[in-house]
């Protein structure tokens, strides 16, 4: 079993050009497509991330005051920084790939789709009666 040879940043940057070329052009629309808001996604994200950052030093500075660090070394604090750390690591993790980019269901996000029942032909039965209760 032989390891992976490390590449270095041009051969990586040949082997995803060589990759991008033996594509198809539905292929190629579809990862252009995904690169684009997956780049915008990435610019709002770190434009959400400095406005929760920077939110608490305005109205400090606005308000002439200074946070109370004492605070931090309550045990009831570190344990909410530790739920919410875990919480908040986990969810983006979680749904990202279930909800895609734009929140719709597109034929190629199969994980949103569900194979085992379709929906609308169950909600047009009626309802069969329960055999506990005849």
């Amino acid at each position: 079993m032989s390891k992976k040879e490390k590449l270095t940043r041009e051969q990586k940057k040949e082997k995803q050009r060589a990759e991008y070329e033996a594509m198809s052009q539905k292929e190629k629309e579809f990862f252009d497509y995904n690169k684009k808001w997956h780049t915008i996604g990435r610019i709002w994200n770190t434009i959400g991330i400095l406005l929760i950052i920077a939110v608490p030093f305005v109205v400090c500075f606005s308000l002439k005051v200074t946070p109370n660090w004492t605070v931090f070394g309550n045990l009831g604090i570190w344990t909410l920084i530790i739920i919410n750390l875990g919480s908040g690591i986990s969810e983006p993790v979680i749904y990202a790939p279930m909800l895609g980019t734009n929140g719709e269901i597109e034929p190629e996000e199969w994980i949103k789709a569900c194979p085992c029942f379709d929906a609308a032909s169950i909600l047009q039965d009626s309802v069969p009666p329960n055999p506990a209760y005849l």
